[in-house]
């Protein structure tokens, strides 16, 4: 089950930088697998959040389908409130890390709320997703090089690399007005 999940989310992700809709159903193949896996580990803060990426990928999939749907820039009067967003969202996984024992702490409550942001702001093709997904993807890498979960730790080298290209591509679609 673990090599369908990795298979199908770097799938996505590949789409996903190609600006490519059918990064949300294979997204979704990648979260319903990961969703299994977690369940069978007991790992129940991980399945949670393969549901909300869940939710967020069907929304995700619908809002894609709109034409008025393009690569855009987050104007500037709505930056203060999606950083609020992140603060408060911060907080509560903080919270709810602390109180499942989380072994990073930090780590876990950054990266699980630059996740969940970053699906956002996909849901939303804003170029700014990438950022998040960059930062995420290096503090993944260092969180399972600690961890010493190594092949998790390349899978994110891999992610970070096509975050990165996703970022060019979408700039450049933006900059050509696609």
């Amino acid at each position: 089950m673990e090599v369908i999940a990795v298979l199908f989310s770097l799938i996505s992700v590949w789409l996903t930088s190609k600006d490519n809709i059918w990064c949300w159903p294979t997204g979704i193949i990648g979260v319903l697998a990961f969703a299994y896996l977690f369940y069978t580990k007991g790992e129940w803060g991980n399945l949670v959040l393969q549901f909300v990426f869940l939710l967020q990928s069907i929304d995700g999939w619908t809002n894609w389908n709109k034409p008025t749907t393009k690569v855009s820039k987050i104007r500037k009067d709505e930056l203060y409130s999606h950083i609020m967003g992140l603060i408060v969202l911060g907080a509560i996984i903080s919270l709810i890390t602390t109180i499942s024992g989380s072994t990073h702490i930090v780590l876990d409550t950054v990266t699980t709320t630059l996740s969940i942001g970053g699906m956002f702001l996909l849901i939303h093709k804003s170029l700014e997703a990438w950022y998040l997904w960059i930062v995420a993807d290096i503090l993944y890498i260092i969180l399972f090089l600690e961890d010493k979960l190594y092949l998790s730790s390349i899978i994110y080298i891999v992610f970070l690399i096509m975050a990165i290209f996703g970022y060019k591509n979408w700039k450049k679609q933006l900059k050509n007005g696609i």
